[in-house]
């Protein structure tokens, strides 16, 4: 029997017996004789967890859920704060229905501090340990490794989430081959040589939505999303999601900080200079000064975040 007539029987009597999930997946590699030896377990869902106090980014989302069923590949865009791993795992979790042969997360490091961005042979060897195949079967090549993983692939409905890409070079290598399968990618990069990639791209948070999140992290009684000092709040922080909760848990550990006055303290740190830096002023406050390194941590998420490139 050839390698396309054992596909199809198998597939069809996964059907039969109706399986779905781990469960076919493991099935149908059995029949084609790539069984996981040597013990390895498959763990195909492993998505971070979804964020409760999400906000907003309706449209966003439905733009992706209109056109995914089938598969495909969405490149996330916008600038550093603005949301974009937030957004991609709430569309993960809210498509995981249709790709029941698992939801994979795999974070490539561009931005991550600390790290070095994650290498194409060393992400395929990831993802390939995670469907299951044992470190030792695993080609040393890049090519081969990339081979193995399209291959693995064929027939299934997963889907695949890279985070934080450092752009097109990066993940070429780790794309299905065959559709059925839906990767989002996130970038602060513009993945212009992905020809066939749809893009999202995001921007800040309308006002309304960005004092609804902010009230919404800070789990505060009586935080008013309304409240004129939680709007000047989020304009002060360009209603860049980052920068909101970076606030928000500054607000809910200190309980003694009100609005009015965190938003005072946010005005004088966006306070420039002549060449456009930013410098903390007002620091006769013993409460401001008590809080002044909080400000000068936020003040590179709230007033300079990265610009968008191309790759």
């Amino acid at each position: 029997m050839n390698l396309t007539a054992r596909k199809d029987t198998a597939r069809l009597l996964a059907d039969a017996l109706h399986l779905a999930g781990h469960e076919r997946a493991e099935f149908e590699a059995a029949a084609r004789g790539r069984g996981t030896a040597g013990g390895v377990a498959a763990a195909t869902r492993t998505l971070p967890r979804d964020i409760a106090a999400f906000t907003g980014r309706a449209d966003e989302l439905r733009q992706v859920a209109a056109a995914s069923s089938q598969g495909g590949i969405y490149a996330i865009g916008g600038m550093a704060g603005v949301g974009k791993t937030a957004f991609a795992v709430r569309a993960a979790h809210q498509l995981a229905p249709l790709f029941p042969d698992g939801q994979i997360y795999l974070p490539l490091n561009a931005h991550a501090p600390g790290r070095q961005p994650v290498q194409p042979a060393d992400a395929l060897a990831s993802l390939l340990q995670t469907i299951g195949i044992p470190p030792a079967q695993i080609p040393p090549s890049p090519e081969a490794r990339a081979c193995m993983w399209r291959d693995r692939l064929a027939g299934l409905q997963l889907l695949l989430l890279l985070d934080d890409a450092s752009g097109s070079d990066q993940i070429r290598a780790l794309l299905p081959g065959i559709g059925g399968i839906l990767v989002l990618i996130t970038s602060r990069k513009h993945l212009t040589a992905l020809e066939d990639a749809r893009v999202v791209s995001l921007d800040t948070l309308p006002p309304r939505e960005a004092c609804e999140l902010l009230a919404a992290l800070a789990t505060r009684p009586g935080l008013d999303p309304a409240d004129p000092a939680v709007a000047q709040i989020a304009r002060h922080c360009g209603r860049l999601p980052l920068a909101l909760g970076m606030v928000a848990r500054q607000l809910y550990h200190h309980p003694a900080w009100s609005p009015e006055t965190v938003a005072a303290d946010l005005a004088a740190a966006r306070d420039r200079s002549g060449r456009g830096t930013v410098t903390v002023r007002a620091c006769h406050s013993p409460l401001l000064r008590g809080r002044i390194q909080f400000w000068k941590i936020a003040e590179a998420a709230i007033i300079r975040p990265a610009p968008v490139g191309r790759s």
